[in-house]
């Protein structure tokens, strides 16, 4: 399968914006504020210090995303992607 530029573009820009709401879904539920993305705001809940467990559990869970990501570009790209291309996704 040969691959394209603007099909890679769109795959990473598309994890990218999965992997960040999914990531910030996660994050504590506090109070909501908006953070500024490509010039979307996007709502995220921020507040509490997490205990070990929470913590722990939180680790688990920001894994799952990235496996889940890098999954996700396995299947639209057919080859895993590149150490660069998973920092550029999920930073």
């Amino acid at each position: 399968m040969t691959e394209n530029k603007e099909q890679l573009k769109n795959v990473m820009e598309a994890i990218e914006s999965k992997v960040e709401k999914q990531v910030l879904n996660i994050m504590n539920p506090g109070n909501t504020v908006y953070i500024k993305k490509n010039d979307k705001p996007i709502p995220t809940n921020i507040g509490k210090i997490f205990s070990e467990e929470e913590t722990q559990k939180s680790m688990d869970k920001l894994t799952n995303i990235m496996k889940g990501g890098c999954d996700d570009f396995f299947q639209k790209m057919g080859r895993h992607p590149t150490y660069s291309e998973m920092r550029s996704m999920m930073g």
